[in-house]
């Protein structure tokens, strides 16, 4: 019985780790598109909705647009001079209604009629097209066409240089400090990795070959082992 239980556990965590897999795979192929129509849009709420914590953004969009899209895997971008889906996170994004306050941006193989009125269940969905220019920005965070496209800041768990669109993410966990712009292996050589970590600060960033880059780069060693 004991085996069997064991097996079950197993078999369970196997198919758990595959269907991980696949969501972020589905959503990492679905952005390596070179074509794509840019669409902004913006939720509305009214006193009838009621959210569901188990429901992530891309969810709701694809559900009331009828998309064809796996679960969770619709990407969506917004802009960090807007408002701030994450404002107001006290630990659990999907219990968080200012993640509707921010207006997003979708990239969609087929046309959506922007005059449609999309409703469901309390929620409001207005959608317009965008400018075309926007595709490579919200394609790669990283590029640009201008020192002023760049700026440090932090995307998800990455510190670097980046373009002003961050893909959303409900839901999301950060182990350790993760630097694109750097190579690791040669990073981690730089301090003692039995009770030290590295920090990276850089001192302002560039557009360099269309693609934002760090300059100034400091390295600090700080106590601690991370996991």
């Amino acid at each position: 019985m004991q085996k069997r239980t064991i097996l079950a556990i197993v078999v369970v965590a196997i198919i758990a780790v595959l269907a991980l897999a696949g969501f972020f795979a589905y959503k990492y192929f679905n952005l390596q598109k070179n074509n794509g129509l840019v669409y902004k849009i913006k939720f509305n709420l009214d006193n009838n909705f009621k959210n569901d914590p188990n429901l992530f953004v891309p969810d709701y969009v694809s559900s009331i647009l009828n998309l064809n899209t796996q679960e969770h895997s619709l990407p969506i971008f917004y802009d960090i001079n807007g408002n701030n889906p994450y404002s107001g996170w006290t630990g659990s994004q999907t219990e968080n209604l200012n993640r509707f306050n921010a207006e997003y941006y979708i990239i969609l193989d087929k046309t959506i009629n922007t005059d449609a009125v999309y409703k469901k269940e309390g929620l409001t969905l207005s959608v317009q097209t965008d400018s075309q220019n926007l595709l490579p920005f919200l394609r790669d965070q990283r590029y640009c066409e201008s020192d002023k496209d760049c700026t440090i800041r932090m995307r998800g768990c990455a510190t670097g240089s980046f373009n002003n669109f961050n893909l959303y993410e409900d839901i999301y966990g950060c182990e350790r400090p993760i630097y694109p712009q750097e190579n690791s292996e040669e990073l981690n050589v730089l301090c003692d990795k039995n009770k030290e970590y590295p920090v990276v600060n850089y001192g302002g960033s560039k557009c360099i070959n269309n693609k934002c880059a760090g300059i100034d780069r400091e390295v600090t060693c700080l106590s601690g082992v991370l996991p």
